[in-house]
């Protein structure tokens, strides 16, 4: 009724067929404990040490379960109340403020929002970067990271992030580093930041986010 979106689908319909397994006590069986394990092989981070001691591939003829990609797609997304609630548990808000001798409150500040994945669900990054319209993607080793530091389209554009997510809050801890990040879009907006007392301002709310933040 509630499918998952990202490559998690992958995992639990493996994880399915594993209950399949157990439920009609297949797994009792030499053959449907291989089953199992070949499951194991393909969720999340594979067979453990001990269990790849315990089977080992080679002689017991046991490969890993196919798992295919589950391909990210604008109209997987199930509403925007589920995009909310990925970046309540996977995006970040933050506030960006780099030192510069050549300004003269002495930093320049940027609004930052980014929301990370394993390179599996490259996809569905992409596709959340077509639904907001904007937006860059970064690879690193194993993850991609879709950033978001455009001011305008963070902050000025009416289907963009902070008109978003007024809409459709995240939740949680994650709702205040937001209410702190659109205080600073605010500032920002009204060029509060080209004033002493602003960039103040903005330096204290930016110290209580994040991993910054006591209550």
């Amino acid at each position: 009724m509630y499918p998952l979106v990202t490559q998690k689908l992958a995992d639990y319909n493996l994880f399915k067929l594993a209950y399949k397994i157990v439920i009609s006590k297949e797994h009792l069986t030499q053959e449907g404990l291989f089953k199992l394990v070949a499951i194991k092989g393909s969720l999340n981070l594979g067979l453990s040490s001990e269990l790849q001691s315990a089977f080992p591939s080679r002689s017991d003829g046991i490969t890993n379960a196919d798992k295919p990609l589950v391909t990210g797609s604008v109209n997987q997304l199930p509403d925007p109340n589920w995009l909310a609630g990925f970046a309540t548990g996977e995006g970040c808000f933050f506030v960006v403020a780099q030192k510069r001798a050549d300004f003269k409150q002495g930093y320049s500040f940027k609004l930052r929002f980014s929301i990370c994945q394993h390179n599996r669900d490259e996809a569905l990054l992409r596709s959340l970067e077509d639904y907001f319209g904007c937006g860059y993607i970064y690879k690193n080793r194993e993850t991609f990271e879709l950033v978001f530091t455009n001011f305008t389209e963070i902050a000025l554009r009416s289907i963009k992030i902070l008109p978003f997510f007024e809409k459709y809050p995240v939740e949680g801890a994650k709702y205040l580093d937001y209410k702190s990040f659109y205080k600073v879009a605010n500032i920002m907006k009204a060029k509060g930041h080209l004033i002493m007392e602003g960039r103040d301002m903005i330096l204290k709310i930016k110290e209580g986010m994040n991993t910054g933040r006591t209550n």
